[in-house]
């Protein structure tokens, strides 16, 4: 759907716990790990929010809202920030990405956005597998997923069954994203280290 207005949901309520510190503050040159993240969205989509409970710590950040978990649960999960981002968007269809994926392909995400439609969910598959945290979701999700979080089921693909899903298979993903970087996120120091080397590159 060309001229489709999408919102932009960015999840940071993640506790670094494998690093120690909050990875999204990391440096890639002269932006840091989020920056790098969120500038390709402020390119591409007509809202960009961020979900998490420390806005404080992102007020570097230009162009964007913040808001906090909807619901507030024992521990932070990418269901509860789906779900908070889908309740809040202006628009029904929003893009979905992890905070840590520094090396998102603008390219590729016009290219999706423009197969947007009447699905619940647009997703890639690399590797074999779903890509949940570079994907779309409509607000048509929402009463499954607040479904899914009142009975303490957090795993987001688990939630799919029902929906209507459309693919992106990865020999199209290649098209505009040869190396699969979008999907590079950064959890280890050995991750980071990788992606700096990239950026030499």
């Amino acid at each position: 759907m060309r001229g489709l207005k999408v919102t932009a949901i960015v999840l940071a309520g993640g506790g670094s716990s494998r690093m120690g510190f909050n990875k999204a503050l990391m440096k890639l040159g002269e932006e840091t790990v989020i920056e790098r993240t969120v500038k390709p969205l402020l390119e591409v989509f007509e809202e960009v929010m961020i979900i998490t409970d420390t806005p404080e710590v992102y007020s570097f950040l230009k162009g964007v809202a913040f808001y906090s978990d909807a619901k507030e649960l024992k521990e932070r999960n990418s269901m509860i920030g789906i779900y908070t981002g889908l309740l809040r968007a202006k628009y029904p269809k929003a893009f979905v990405v992890a905070c840590d994926m520094p090396l998102i392909s603008k390219k590729l995400l016009i290219y999706m956005k423009q197969q947007l439609h009447d699905e619940d969910i647009l997703i890639p598959v690399v590797n074999g597998f779903y890509e949940p945290l570079h994907a779309f979701y409509s607000k048509s999700c929402l009463p499954v997923f607040e479904d899914c979080i009142n009975r303490e089921k957090f795993k987001v693909t688990a939630a799919f069954q029902g929906f209507k899903i459309k693919t992106v298979d990865e020999e199209f993903i290649r098209v505009y994203d040869k190396e699969l970087q979008s999907f590079i996120n950064i959890n280890t120091i050995e991750e980071y280290q990788r992606v700096c080397e990239m950026l030499r590159h």
